[in-house]
């Protein structure tokens, strides 16, 4: 299944969130942005993705299920992986081997209202006592959207995985399982506590946000969700190692892809498509042009 670490965490994430009736929610037309960079013998296109959506959105058919249909490649964050593996990976290298727990890295008051969060969801305060902070910190961004019905499986990444499986096209991926996870992973201590009590603070505004950025999204409104992701990074660093980075990365992947023929369909969460410094803009800077067909 092509996927990204928003799709992974501990098994408490899944726990709590079935312990939440799931609402259903009635069709809604959506028209996210997508957009195209093409040659004589190359077309590539770019659509942003939400990797987790309550049910019942239509974004998959109009403009953006005719460029699925003509494309012969897909291109993911990750591609195809094995989702044990991928558990397994961030369970070894997401818990602490020294004998360092999360809450001595703590202080007095950050302890508090982290463990007002933890206990709020019915756990221990040691439930994450052997995991570091990032890991954590993406498990807990999880748990309200999962809550109130948000499902990786509607999400952007596992309807596409499912149309181009059906044709027995399998995901190419822009990273590999370990460097994805090396981005939190390799995260200066100091930035990862910070991450994790970004999320504790605003743990219960996470809800209000998604919501707001699925709106933008289906209208496809690039600029409003630039401003709200950009707002909820935070920490400069931990935004510009994932989004600025991979975005520069992503388009020499694209530039040099241009290189070869064929029709290309490339899915990456939409913040890294919307805004300044997106894939779209280092593109330009290397003197591709992009134009936006929907």
């Amino acid at each position: 299944m092509a996927a990204s670490l928003a799709f992974a965490g501990p098994a408490i994430a899944q726990d709590a969130a079935a312990a939440e009736p799931q609402a259903e929610a009635a069709a809604q037309k959506a028209t996210p942005a997508l957009w195209r960079v093409s040659d004589d013998d190359t077309t590539i296109y770019l659509f942003g993705t939400v990797h987790l959506l309550p049910e019942g959105i239509d974004w998959e058919s109009g403009v953006i299920g005719d460029a699925m249909g003509a494309s012969d490649e897909l291109v993911t964050e990750l591609g195809e992986i094995d989702e044990a593996a991928l558990g397994a990976t961030m369970g070894q290298r997401g818990v602490f081997t020294d004998g360092t727990t999360l809450r001595s890295l703590l202080d007095d008051d950050q302890r508090a209202r982290y463990e007002a969060v933890v206990t709020g969801l019915g756990a221990p305060v040691e439930a994450f006592d052997q995991v570091e902070p990032w890991m954590v910190a993406v498990t807990l961004s999880m748990l309200p959207l999962m809550k109130e019905g948000w499902n990786p499986e509607e999400g952007g990444e596992a309807k596409i995985d499912a149309i181009f499986d059906a044709r027995e096209i399998d995901a190419e991926g822009l990273e590999t399982v370990e460097e994805q996870i090396d981005f939190f992973d390799t995260l200066p201590q100091d930035v990862q506590v910070e991450y994790l009590m970004s999320i504790i603070d605003d743990f219960d505004e996470v809800g209000t946000v998604m919501t707001d950025i699925l709106g933008e999204w289906r209208e496809g409104d690039v600029d409003a969700i630039a401003a709200l992701i950009k707002q909820s990074f935070g920490d400069p660093v931990l935004y510009k190692r994932l989004l600025i980075d991979r975005n520069e990365r992503w388009s020499v992947w694209i530039d040099d892809r241009m290189d070869e023929p064929g029709t290309v369909f490339i899915a990456v969460g939409a913040g890294h498509l919307a805004g300044q410094d997106s894939v779209q803009d280092f593109l330009q800077k290397r003197g591709i042009s992009v134009t936006r067909v929907q």
